[in-house]
């Protein structure tokens, strides 16, 4: 007799191998019929490799770029402090509000929760340009804010995503 679950496992275990082979990469969210809000009931054969996967732990793994992107921009902000005070406090307010209004998004609801995500977005879109300004000014140079951009331009997918979503 064939196993009820046993094409869930299979989904769910290449879902788990695809996130070791690429961990920024978007897990799906399964649903079973009958289940409480179509969540994976304990005891069911893949509950241990999704168990860990609910979606507001699938789209935190963005947290831990967010608070690396701060900390690097903030490092760059006190080069630039020394030309142009005004730019770097621009630097520093908005990386940081990109990490604050992100987790008020995480814990607001419905238009709230939207409303959150979209700032975060405008933040790490205006962190961005604050970058580009004091590279073309001539306060940092390209290599020092290529990382940070590819950083950013990853957290501004996630967070557009994210504000064009409804729990």
């Amino acid at each position: 007799m064939a196993e009820p679950y046993a094409s869930l496992h299979d989904d769910a275990e290449h879902v788990a191998n695809q996130l070791l082979e690429e961990p920024d990469a978007v897990v799906p969210h399964v649903r079973i019929r009958g289940s409480p809000r179509g969540a994976i009931p304990w005891g069911h054969p893949t509950a241990p490799l999704w168990g860990w996967l609910s979606s507001e732990e699938a789209g935190m793994k963005i947290y831990s770029k967010v608070i690396a992107m701060v900390k690097s921009v903030c490092a760059l902000s006190r080069k630039v402090q020394q030309f142009d005070p005004d730019l770097a406090r621009q630097m520093r307010r908005a990386s940081t509000s990109v990490a604050l209004n992100m987790l008020e998004g995480w814990h607001a609801r419905a238009g709230n929760r939207i409303a959150r995500f979209g700032t975060a977005m405008s933040e790490a879109r205006e962190t961005v340009g604050c970058l580009d300004l004091s590279a073309a000014i001539g306060y940092l140079s390209d290599a020092e804010i290529a990382e940070d951009l590819d950083r950013l331009d990853h957290i501004v997918a996630v967070l557009w995503k994210l504000s064009r979503t409804r729990r």
